[in-house]
């Protein structure tokens, strides 16, 4: 009787998750990755601590938040190269928000909030950026954004 039980049970929960994928697919679509593509607009960004908190800066300048304003035509391939030139973890992801619980989009994140990279470490991202709109890219790292990691994302239409 107890197998039946916890059969019932682990049915309901993985019901339950599959659920839940599908409402925030639809809330959230994924956009394929296009990591074979020829990026057609590079950006080179170094990310790290300021005076007052965290922030991000073009390769090779000094670290200031917010971050750079990046902009991009709809339609082009976006190939961002980070690197966490800081004292701390660090990732990049772009969002709707400057939020770190905020939803990535474009598939545009390279390291996580529960992963990010390590001082030194660097990583690139190519993605298709096909939806017109301001965006924001930040260090999804819990917090990060808050202390000034967080930049502009615009896509022109």
């Amino acid at each position: 009787m107890r197998s039946t039980y916890a059969v019932a049970l682990l049915a309901l929960i993985a019901g339950g998750i599959w659920l839940e994928w599908i409402s925030l697919s639809l809330m959230f679509p994924i956009q394929a990755q296009v990591s074979n593509a020829i990026p057609t607009t590079v950006f080179s960004i170094d990310g790290g601590e300021t005076a007052g908190g965290f922030g991000f800066a073009l390769q090779g300048q000094k670290i200031a938040s917010p971050g750079p304003t990046i902009t991009v035509k709809s339609g082009d391939i976006v190939r961002i190269n980070f690197k966490n030139v800081g004292a701390t973890a660090h990732a990049f992801a772009v969002t709707r928000e400057k939020d770190d619980r905020s939803p990535i989009l474009f598939t545009g994140n390279i390291g996580t909030g529960a992963r990010p990279l390590t001082p030194g470490l660097e990583g690139s991202v190519v993605f298709k950026a096909d939806t017109p709109g301001t965006y924001y890219y930040i260090c999804p790292v819990p917090g990060h954004p808050t202390l000034g990691m967080w930049g502009e994302f615009k896509v022109e239409g």
